[in-house]
């Protein structure tokens, strides 16, 4: 006995070859067309699989800054091993043939598009019957899949309306009134933009991450330095660490900053301004978490969202500039809905030898990460013998702090501390050279007996280097140092041997 699915499906879906071909055929010989249709159509709107993938071709070109014609496109589908599935030259002159004029592209297009629409109506609709014959889920579930797919299709179907002019006059912007910036974290982070909190591995971005979100909960000063000037609401989603490691170090972040983690009025007054999501599973290219993204938003208006971390949150190569920019778009689509900021945790990319650029240079992924993020945190290693960690603050619009050190204070054992306070602090600019050993060898300068030599006498470098215990390199720039500062001279000789220095 035929089943619903096959009775509704035995027909040839509706579809038109000769349009696809005339569209396809024209994009290759039309430039001008080429833009505008990427943004109308997907490669899934096409009924013929060789048409698809030569749409998504176009789409690789273009996305590659080349131009797109019958060359380019061949040779994309060389690359990726699809020319002879697609039918070859043949199949690719044949487009040429068909191909419609400038004109009549977008009249194929339509047509392109309402077959598409037509089996994609099919699909639902068999895919609700099916659903409702076999029970097996509730109602309201199965209404609201059908609400979600059915806008979804309404979005990509609404009729196109009449162009209009959309610029504004200069002089009119100017006229505008515009809300103050919002101000987060003094020198950090303002309601003007997303951004990263980036470096290499385990050097405490997540740490750091949850301090910037406790602060912001309580409205506290960040590390003790930056100040916030009011409480906003975080949610923290956590796909790296485990719920009990997060648990830990939220305990140990609380009792450095004088709270009683355990305490219910404490606990009442941070859930009310900070929520987690630990190993939900989220996941940022996927449409069901996306919508509970929006639920949770909704029910939970957040200021700023912690993502922790890129790598875990999706399957997409970012290396690849489209897949990349689906990942943001969404963000960027969420933060217009809801008015929240984002901050994403995510790392440098392997790199050798010398470090390869500074902040969102280094960010792996393709060039749409960096131009996305507007105010981002970089921490990078002080050299690699435990010399500290660096801070870095990126912002679009405003001078970014000089650069800081990030220091952890722990009590307890260090696998499991008891509090946790984290420090952000001036560094010291860098000695010059000699500097560092020019007070003990003045003072040895002053007190050694002085010896006489072919030009004057004086102290000898091998007097100093012998009771200093340095070597005689290092007593020469030490000298240097003194001399240039004017504590010093020494008598006119070449000779290291020979000369003399004295005090002044």
């Amino acid at each position: 006995m035929a089943t619903v699915a096959d009775l509704l499906t035995s027909k040839i879906p509706p579809h038109s070859l000769e349009a696809e071909r005339a569209l396809l055929g024209g994009l290759m010989v039309e430039p001008a067309a080429v833009v505008p249709m990427l943004a109308r159509l997907v490669p899934q709107d096409f009924y013929k699989d060789g048409h698809r993938k030569i749409f998504a071709a176009m789409i690789s070109c273009a996305a590659a800054g080349q131009g797109v014609d019958v060359i380019t496109v061949s040779e994309t589908l060389r690359r990726a091993d699809e020319f002879d599935e697609v039918g070859g030259s043949a199949a690719m002159a044949l487009l040429l043939e068909d191909a419609g004029t400038l004109y009549g592209l977008d009249s194929y297009a339509g047509i392109v598009r309402d077959k598409a629409t037509m089996r994609d109506l099919i699909r639902l609709g068999t895919e609700i019957i099916g659903k409702a014959y076999e029970n097996g889920q509730p109602p309201t579930d199965l209404l609201a899949k059908v609400t979600r797919d059915l806008e979804a299709l309404t979005g990509r179907t609404a009729a196109p309306q009449v162009a209009a002019p959309f610029s504004e006059g200069a002089g009119d912007l100017l006229a505008r009134a515009f809300q103050p910036v919002e101000v987060y974290i003094e020198g950090i982070l303002t309601g003007e933009g997303s951004g990263f909190i980036g470096g290499e591995e385990k050097l405490g971005k997540t740490y750091y991450a949850l301090v910037e979100a406790f602060s912001l909960a309580l409205g506290i000063p960040l590390c003790g330095r930056f100040a916030v000037p009011e409480r906003r609401r975080v949610l923290f989603i956590e796909e790296e660490d485990s719920p009990r490691r997060t648990r830990l170090r939220l305990r140990a972040i609380a009792r450095g900053a004088g709270a009683d983690p355990d305490g219910p009025a404490f606990q009442e007054q941070l859930s009310e301004y900070l929520r987690t999501a630990i190993w939900t599973g989220f996941r940022l290219d996927d449409e069901t978490w996306l919508a509970r993204l929006d639920a949770e938003l909704r029910a939970f208006p957040a200021a700023v969202v912690y993502l922790d971390v890129l790598r875990k949150l999706t399957v997409k190569d970012l290396s690849k500039q489209p897949e990349a920019a689906v990942i943001f778009d969404a963000l960027d689509q969420a933060r217009r809905r809801h008015g929240c900021l984002f901050r994403v945790l995510h790392h440098y990319r392997k790199g050798q030898g010398m470090r390869m650029g500074r902040g969102s240079q280094e960010l792996g992924g393709s060039f749409v990460l960096g131009a996305w993020a507007e105010q981002s945190v970089f921490l990078e290693p002080v050299g690699r013998k435990g010399g500290g960690t660096s801070f870095d603050v990126q912002l679009k619009d405003a001078a970014a702090p000089t650069t800081l050190r990030l220091r952890f204070e722990a009590e307890g054992p260090a696998h499991e501390p008891h509090a946790i306070r984290l420090h952000l602090e001036d560094v010291k600019p860098d000695l010059a050279p000699g500097e560092k050993h020019a007070d003990q060898i003045l003072q040895l300068l002053s007190t050694l007996p002085s010896e006489p030599g072919p030009h004057g006498a004086g102290v000898t470098v091998g007097a100093l280097s012998k009771a200093s215990n340095l070597s005689a390199a290092t007593v020469l720039r030490a000298l240097r140092f003194l001399a240039e500062k004017g504590f010093c001279t020494s008598n006119d000789t070449r000779s290291t041997k020979a000369r003399r220095y004295n005090c002044t």
